[in-house]
């Protein structure tokens, strides 16, 4: 059962809540978040992390190689919030 006050927040709510977190808890947030989901495809919690850490891993070697651009924090928060406003 989620606690009281969160039960009467609406989904913006929570999401732009927690886009204004600090960034370390931001990252703990997306952790736990990744955690909470089913592993698919009857994969173990292991094979689980595994393919996360793959799919990191490529990210970041994209990156590293020019096949993918970054954006600032605050911009891509700015962005975030956009979407989340415009589901209203």
């Amino acid at each position: 059962m989620l606690p009281r006050y969160i039960q009467f927040m609406t989904k913006l709510e929570v999401f732009t809540s927690a886009l204004d977190l600090p960034e370390p808890d931001r990252a703990k947030l997306v952790l736990a978040l990744l955690r909470s989901l089913e592993p698919g495809a009857g994969l173990a919690a292991e094979d689980w992390d595994q393919a996360w850490d793959s799919e990191v891993t490529r990210r970041l070697n994209d990156w590293r190689n020019g096949k993918a651009r970054s954006r600032p924090a605050d911009e891509s928060v700015q962005r975030v919030r956009e979407r989340l406003a415009a589901l209203k």
